[in-house]
Parts: C-alpha cells; structure tokens; sequence
C-alpha cells in the first residue's frame, strides 16, 4: 500500500475565526435613564439584547435593537449605548481578540437572530452563569480567578464562542438590521464620513462644517448627540485606530506619522500610547502578534 506523505509544497486548511483571549463576559440590567457614554478599545465586542429596545451608535451607524439583536463593534470603533425608550433593558455583552478571514462577516453590522441562534448564543450564557457565577454578574472574572483550576470548562466557553460565531456567519437567514434613518443620524453619519475621508489630514471645525454644509455650532449640538468626546478628540481616535491597520499591513511607525500627517514620530508615537496604552512597537508586537 502506498503511503501518504505531505511536502512543503502541501495546501493546508486553516481556521476561519479563532478566539485568542477572552476579555470580559457578562450581563446587566440598565434602567430606563442608563447612558453609557462610549469608548475605543483594542478587541472586538458583542453586544446581545435579552430585553428592551437599545440605542447603539458604532462610528456612522446609529441601530435600534430589540430582543433578540446582537451587533458586533470591531476593535478601535467608537460605540456608545442607550436606553431607546425610557425603560428598561437586559444586554449579555463578551469582548474578546479573535483572527480569522472570517472576523470580517462582524464589521460594521447589527444581525437579528433566528430562533437557533438565540438559543445558541443563550446556552453560551446559562453556561457561564451556570459555572462561574459571579455577584456583580462578571463571568471573566470568575473565569479569571478559577483560571487553574477549571481550565477544560473554560475551553468550553471558547469553544462555544467560536461556535456561535461561525454560526452567524454560515446561516443566510439570519436577518441584518438596519441602521436607524432619522434626519439627526443621517447628519450625525454624515459628519463621521466627513472626518473619515480626511483621516490621512488635517482638517478644521470650519473646513469640516463646510464640506457637511453646517454652521459650527450645528455640527457641534449633532455630534454631542451621538458622543460624549469632541471632535477633535475623535479625530484623533480615527486617525490611531488606522494605524493599527497601517500596523497591521508592515508599514513603519515613521511611514505612518507622515501618511495621517501627524506633526512628527514622537507625538504620534504619544498619542497612540495615550490612546491605546501600548507605544506602536508594543503594540505590534504584542496585540498583532508581528514579530519582526
């Protein structure tokens, strides 16, 4: 019989989405007048509406959700959340580093679930409460601390992450929201595209008022709609988190100064560990994963 055997010529099959580390999982009740009022961070997140009607900003887009809603926030997106409603609601909510072709699918998008995915995405939930309860309701943290001793059960977790993520991906029927087309969003989506198209510049509150067709203080009563930071500030969040892509894609920390026109290397060197709490270097090392 003859045997097999593999070369490096070989085509090999690789993972389409991987989770690589965990970094917060749990639930919480919000009250009619909760506002949380937004952040950046370096991880995707998954946000999945047990009750209410929830308002979910994320960049451009402004979503409304009901039970059953699950959006996705890709790392360095600005997200914020509200009550829609004045009343209640109940969110389950995971961060987590994942790779993958596959991590695309998530971007930019909100997803109504089927009935199997919900009970997916639930049974992932009654798990982690189930085997690592936690008083303030913070699954990582219990997960963190019995991190030792339960290593198989955690894996589970991972596993049955990876699964309901794939899940989303592969089944066509699973409805994609859309985004909320009020004239204040529409504004508020047009102003984000604006600083968007000038990430690689510089551009002013008057030179950015102009271009959306807005006086300033218009622009500005938009944008403090949608976000509790200014401008200026968000600009800069955008222009650091396509660093990370330019990172990402072998460019130099000097090369990528110049290119979003940043005054010189040190201050953007600064700014992004400001930021991200990494220096570039750290960061491509460490949360890329790009050795050389």
């Amino acid at each position: 019989m003859k045997k097999a055997h593999f070369t490096h010529k070989e085509k090999y099959i690789s993972r389409v989405i991987e989770i690589e580390s965990l970094v917060s999982m749990f639930e919480a009740n919000y009250d009619g007048t909760y506002y949380f009022p937004g952040e950046f961070h370096p991880f995707w997140e998954l946000v999945y509406v047990m009750s209410g009607v929830v308002c979910v900003s994320g960049d451009e887009k402004v979503y409304t959700l009901r039970a059953g809603d699950i959006i996705f926030h890709k790392p360095m997106e600005f997200h914020r959340l509200w009550s829609a409603d004045g009343k209640e609601f109940h969110v389950f909510i995971t961060a987590f580093r994942a790779r993958g072709p596959l991590t695309g699918t998530f971007e930019n998008s909100a997803f109504r679930l089927t009935k199997n995915r919900k009970a997916e995405i639930e049974r992932l939930r009654s798990f982690v409460c189930r085997h690592f309860p936690s008083r303030d309701e913070n699954y990582h943290t219990a997960m963190f601390r019995e991190w030792n001793e339960r290593r198989g059960e955690i894996q589970l977790v991972f596993n049955m992450l990876e699964r309901f993520l794939l899940s989303v991906c592969a089944v066509s029927e699973i409805e994609v929201k859309s985004t909320d087309s009020s004239g204040v969003s529409e504004l508020y989506r047009q102003i984000i595209s604006k600083l968007n198209e000038n990430v690689y510049g510089q551009i002013t509150l008057e030179e950015l008022a102009a271009q959306c067709s807005f006086s300033t203080a218009q622009l500005k009563r938009v944008f403090a709609l949608y976000s509790d930071i200014g401008i200026h500030k968000y600009f800069l969040k955008l222009k650091i988190a396509m660093s990370i892509r330019l990172l990402g894609k072998g460019m130099t920390i000097s090369e990528i100064s110049r290119a979003l026109s940043f005054c010189n290397q040190n201050y953007f060197s600064a700014a992004f560990k400001r930021e991200t709490g990494y220096s570039p270097t750290e960061y491509k090392r460490t949360v890329l994963g790009i050795k050389s």
